[in-house]
């Protein structure tokens, strides 16, 4: 007998229904993108604080205790974009549009859209919410992609955070090994340069 995966088994406990293979496929590869930082390894504050940890010699516990404690409502709007996309109700600033970094849109949408063409995979809220998104002049973000495909597989508002926040802690899980085994940190802000020289090589000048 075949063992369920994770996948499937998260989404049976959380959605009630049995995850299609597509679906499942199409998450699995879908997870390290949420959960590998390859657009912002150290720049969220969550993943900031892992290096702080590393720096001050703290164990695997107290790092990602210590970088949990800095997960706020703007990590985890995922609840948010479901909750405005399912009643129409929107403030000024709408859950799931735009992003301080990728003001050309966010290259994580791009690869998510892939990903679901590559699985034959259709999400009719993702092509209603891009064409609200481009009435307002803004871009979809991460959080605004991922909701409505979660709320189209049948997530809601009090559940849909899950899946993102389990790849979030791997990716702080696996951050903390590379910081850790990788380099070899100072104390205080000289940690966070030495860790951005390390990471982004050819994008630092921590001389400066």
């Amino acid at each position: 007998m075949k063992a369920n995966s994770l996948t499937s088994l998260i989404f049976k406990e959380l959605t009630g229904k049995d995850i299609l293979p597509e679906q499942e496929a199409f998450l699995d590869e879908v997870a390290p993108i949420v959960a590998d930082f390859k657009y912002d390894l150290l720049e969220p504050p969550s993943s900031t604080s892992v290096a702080l940890s590393v720096a001050c010699k703290k164990d695997l516990y107290q790092t990602l205790s210590n970088s949990m404690s800095l997960w706020g409502n703007n990590h985890f709007v995922f609840s948010d974009v479901v909750r405005q996309w399912r009643t129409g109700d929107y403030p000024a600033l709408i859950a799931g549009m735009g992003h301080p970094k990728f003001k050309e849109g966010d290259p994580r949408v791009v690869e998510i859209e892939r990903l679901a063409t590559q699985h034959n995979l259709i999400f009719p809220s993702l092509g209603s919410f891009k064409e609200f998104a481009g009435h307002k002049g803004l871009y979809v973000n991460l959080a605004g992609c991922l909701g409505v495909i979660l709320y189209d597989m049948g997530f809601k508002e009090d559940n849909v955070d899950f899946f993102p926040m389990v790849w979030r802690f791997l990716g702080l899980t696996k951050l903390y090994g590379f910081l850790n085994d990788e380099i070899k940190l100072g104390s205080g802000i000289n940690c966070i340069k030495e860790a951005y020289r390390k990471v982004y090589p050819d994008r630092y000048d921590v001389s400066k």
